[in-house]
C-alpha cells in the first residue's frame, strides 16, 4: 500500500507538471467515456429495465394483422374484443384502449386534456385500484351511458389541488357533462406515446361502445391483455389465431383475412429502437477506440521524452515491473479523471437525449443516470486506462540504457518516435473513424425508416 501511494503521488506530480498533455488526454478520454455512458444509459433504460407496471412480463398487446403480414400493427374492433375476451383460455382479461384529446371546462379555466378511453377490464389488467372512489362499472361502457371519468393522480393534484371531496363533481368534455367517479394512484404509469396518440393520460373515460355485429369492421381501438400464470406469448398467439379463424368462418363479410397478432408489451415498445441503439453503441465504441488510440500515442510520445529519466531509474536498480506499474498508475489516473468528467458529460447528454426524444423517440424520455450507469462508467474508465497505458508502459519500461545515457542518445529517441507501433495506432484511428462515419450514415437511415408510429386507424388490413 505504501508503494502504491508513492506511485499515486509521483504520478499526480508528473501529470500536473505537464498540464497541456494532461488536459488533452483527459478531454479526449472524457468525450469517449461520456458518449459511451450516455448511450449505455439509453440502452439500459430501454432494454434492461422493466416497464413501470406490475408484473410487466405478462402484459401483451393485441394487434390486427393480415395472415401474410407478420409486421402489421393495425387496430381491432370493440365487438371482436368482446369475443376474444369470452372465447380465450390464456388471458386473465382482455380490454380496449384509445387516446383522445378533449376540451375540459368546469372546476377551473377551460383546457385541453389528454384522455384515455378504456373498456371494462383495463384497470384489472393494469393491477390498478382507485385511490379515491371507484372504477367504471360494466354497464357504464355502453354508448350513451359513458358519462363518467376517472382522474389521474397528476390531474387530481394539479387542477383539483388534491381535494378528497372531488368525487361527484361535474366536468364538461367537449360540451358534454361527465361525473368524476374516481382518482387513480400515482403508481399507475401512463401508457407510452407509441401506443396512444395522447400522452401522458390525465383522464380516463369508458370507450362507450356496444357489442354490435354490424360494427365488427369499426377497427379503431387497441387491445391489451394479461397472460395467465405459466402461459407464454407463443401459446397465446396459437389460441388467438384459432379464435380469429373461427370468427372468420362465422363472419366472412367483416373478418376475412383478419388475423390477430399477440405481442409482448416490452418487445412491441422497443423493437423499432433496437437497430438504432445498437448502431449508436457501435458508433460510440468507435469513438472510444479512437480516443484510446490518441491517448496511447500521447503516452508513447511522452514515454519517449522520459527515456533519460527511466534509464536513470533503471540504472539505479528499479525493476521493470515497478516502472510498468508507475506508467499504468499514471494512465489509470488519466482515465479516472477523464471518466469523472465523462460522467458529468453523460448526465448532461442523457438530459439532452431525453428532451430531444420526446417526439422522435418518446420511449427514451425517461432515461437517466443511476448507480448502475455510474458502475459502468467506472468499469469503462479502468479498462480504458489499462488499454491506453499497458503497451506504452511496456515499451517505455525497456529503455536503451547505454544509448540513452550517452549525450548522443537522441538517435535512439528519434527511432523510438518513428516506431511501427505508433504508425499502426494512426492506421487504426483512421480505420475506426471510417467505421464511425459508415455507422453514422446507417444510423440516420435507420432512424429515418423506423421512427415511432401509432397504428393507422384508417388503414384496412383485412
Amino acid at each position: 500500500m505504501q508503494t502504491l501511494m508513492q506511485d499515486l503521488r509521483y504520478g499526480m506530480r508528473m501529470l500536473l507538471k505537464n498540464p497541456g498533455f494532461t488536459l488533452v488526454a483527459v478531454l479526449t478520454l472524457a468525450i469517449g467515456i461520456g458518449a459511451n455512458t450516455a448511450i449505455f444509459s439509453a440502452f439500459d433504460a430501454v432494454f434492461l429495465r422493466s416497464l413501470p407496471y406490475p408484473d410487466p412480463d405478462s402484459l401483451v398487446l393485441l394487434w390486427g394483422a393480415h395472415p401474410d403480414d407478420a409486421t402489421a400493427r393495425d387496430q381491432i374492433s370493440f365487438t371482436d374484443t368482446v369475443d376474444f375476451r369470452s372465447q380465450n383460455h390464456v388471458f386473465v382479461d382482455v380490454a380496449n384502449f384509445a387516446g383522445w384529446g378533449a376540451l375540459m371546462s368546469g372546476s377551473g379555466d377551460p383546457q385541453m386534456v389528454k384522455v384515455l378511453l378504456v373498456s371494462d377490464g383495463f384497470f384489472q389488467i393494469m393491477h390498478a385500484q382507485p385511490l379515491l372512489g371507484r372504477a367504471f362499472l360494466p354497464e357504464e361502457q355502453a354508448d350513451g351511458k359513458d358519462d363518467e371519468v376517472i382522474l389521474s393522480y397528476g390531474m387530481w393534484q394539479g387542477r383539483f389541488s388534491g381535494d378528497p371531496g372531488v368525487i361527484g363533481h361535474i366536468v364538461t368534455l367537449d360540451g358534454r357533462p361527465h361525473t368524476i367517479v374516481g382518482v387513480m394512484p400515482a403508481s399507475l404509469a401512463p401508457l407510452p406515446r407509441r401506443l396512444v396518440d395522447e400522452e401522458p393520460t390525465e383522464l380516463y373515460r369508458p370507450v362507450g361502445e356496444n357489442y354490435d355485429e354490424n360494427h365488427r369492421s369499426g377497427r379503431h381501438l387497441r387491445g391489451i391483455a394479461r397472460l395467465k400464470p405459466g402461459v407464454t406469448p407463443a401459446q397465446a398467439q396459437a389460441e388467438m389465431t384459432a379464435i380469429a379463424q373461427r370468427l372468420e368462418q362465422q363472419h366472412p363479410a367483416s373478418n376475412t383475412n383478419c388475423a390477430v397478432k399477440v405481442a409482448a408489451l416490452k418487445e412491441d415498445l422497443v423493437e423499432y429502437l433496437r437497430p438504432a441503439l445498437l448502431l449508436l453503441l457501435g458508433a460510440v465504441s468507435c469513438v472510444l477506440l479512437i480516443a484510446c488510440a490518441n491517448v496511447a500515442n500521447l503516452l508513447l510520445a511522452r514515454g519517449t521524452a522520459r527515456q533519460k529519466e527511466i534509464a536513470v531509474r533503471a540504472a539505479l536498480g528499479a525493476k521493470r515491473s515497478r516502472l510498468v506499474r508507475q506508467f499504468l498508475t499514471e494512465s489509470l489516473l488519466l482515465s479516472l479523471v477523464g471518466g469523472g468528467l465523462g460522467f458529468l458529460l453523460a448526465v448532461w447528454g442523457t438530459g439532452a437525449l431525453a428532451l430531444g426524444s420526446l417526439k422522435a423517440i418518446p420511449f427514451l424520455a425517461g432515461v437517466h443516470v443511476d448507480r448502475g450507469v455510474l458502475a459502468f462508467t467506472m468499469a469503462v474508465s479502468l479498462l480504458t486506462g489499462l488499454f491506453c497505458g499497458l503497451i506504452p508502459a511496456l515499451r517505455a519500461s525497456r529503455p536503451d540504457l547505454v544509448g540513452t545515457l550517452k549525450e548522443g542518445g537522441r538517435t535512439s529517441a528519434l527511432s523510438s518516435i518513428r516506431s511501427p507501433f505508433r504508425s499502426a495506432l494512426v492506421i487504426s484511428e483512421l480505420a475506426a473513424a471510417l467505421v464511425l462515419l459508415i455507422t453514422a450514415a446507417l444510423l440516420i437511415e435507420s432512424l429515418h425508416k423506423q421512427g415511432p408510429s401509432t397504428p393507422d386507424s384508417t388503414r384496412r388490413m383485412c
